[in-house]
């Protein structure tokens, strides 16, 4: 029998936020997302269990400055960590 692991995705939201070229705030109001969701996006994305390809589109071409090209050419482990999760934890 193969070892089958598990574990999650994490948004890198501090790596993100720091490489932002506008403020929380008018990316907010320019993507027409709460700020609060996109606070929470790039300040505690531990606490998100499940993403929005809407706040994250915002993010990375808006908030980034990227084209939706570049976005699309970014490797996952640029924009999110994989975890794995210990037997039985959650």
């Amino acid at each position: 029998m193969t070892n089958v692991t598990s574990g999650t995705v994490r948004l890198k939201g501090e790596v993100l936020h720091s490489k932002l070229n506008v403020n929380m705030h008018k990316l907010s109001m320019t993507e027409n997302v709460t700020y609060s969701t996109i606070h929470k996006y790039l300040t505690q994305p531990d606490k998100l269990g499940s993403y929005s390809g809407d706040v994250l589109y915002a993010i990375l071409v808006t908030g980034l400055g990227l084209t939706p090209e570049q976005a699309a050419q970014l490797p996952l482990g640029v924009v999110f960590d994989f975890v794995e999760r210990e037997n039985g934890a959650e």
